[in-house]
């Protein structure tokens, strides 16, 4: 098992030893790769966690609280507080029906819904799939600052927003990223992505792109749409 894709095992197989290992394979100490070696590392196979202050079993990162053990998550009411744009925030609050925390919240639909800001879903750390398509930018540049912290993150959708150009570097954090759909979003650049080595898909056609090398060091990549210009797509399939 090679967790984070570095090329060292995480451990030798059940009665094995570097002794039979015919490539010089070292063990990873490091199994997530998040920069915390495993032995201090409190998450030691969650690249986006690697301490928990009060014990609780949540991360300090995604812990609302992280020195109260009796508060992991905001209240629903608290976090919908926090979302600044009102087509966003009565979103959430449709599909949160039920919920008591933010920590509730594990899948958000909010596609074409004239949504204009992301800020305050940093307060819903538990997201893993995500539509944000089609976000009313008018003619500006999307903010994805707010989603930088959302590492369980695992299928994110930007697309369609065709505002200035895309900046993806917020989303450099996103270690469980597995799906990026950001086709229509005008996007430049995308050496952010080089460090996610769970991304499987990615959709970055009718974009901006001059440079497409970083592609080749998306190890994990097994297709991608990408175009030209700004009029064509085409599919590239990784094997």
């Amino acid at each position: 098992l090679d967790s984070d894709r570095d090329g060292d095992p995480n451990d030798w197989n059940t009665g094995y030893s570097a002794a039979q290992s015919t490539q010089d394979l070292v063990i990873d100490t490091d199994d997530d790769n998040d920069g915390v070696v495993d032995v201090e590392d409190q998450f030691p196979l969650d690249p986006t966690e690697t301490s928990d202050s009060d014990g609780d079993g949540v991360g300090d990162r995604s812990d609302a609280a992280p020195n109260d053990p009796a508060v992991q998550y905001l209240s629903l009411s608290e976090a919908l507080g926090s979302i600044a744009d009102d087509a966003l925030r009565n979103c959430v609050e449709n599909q949160s029906q039920g919920f008591e925390s933010a920590g509730d919240l594990t899948s958000l639909e909010c596609s074409h819904r004239g949504v204009r800001s992301f800020e305050g879903l940093q307060s819903f750390p538990n997201l893993s799939d995500l539509n944000l398509d089609g976000a009313d930018t008018q003619g500006q540049a999307l903010d994805l600052s707010p989603l930088s912290g959302l590492g369980k993150l695992e299928r994110l959708g930007i697309g369609w927003s065709w505002g200035n150009a895309l900046d993806l570097s917020p989303l450099s954090g996103l270690k469980r990223l597995r799906y990026l759909h950001a086709n229509g979003s005008r996007v430049s650049r995308i050496d952010a992505l080089v460090g996610l080595p769970n991304l499987r898909e990615l959709y970055i056609g009718w974009s901006q792109i001059e440079d497409f090398s970083p592609l080749s060091e998306i190890k994990g990549l097994t297709n991608s749409q990408t175009n030209t210009n700004a009029n064509s797509a085409f599919i590239i399939w990784f094997i």
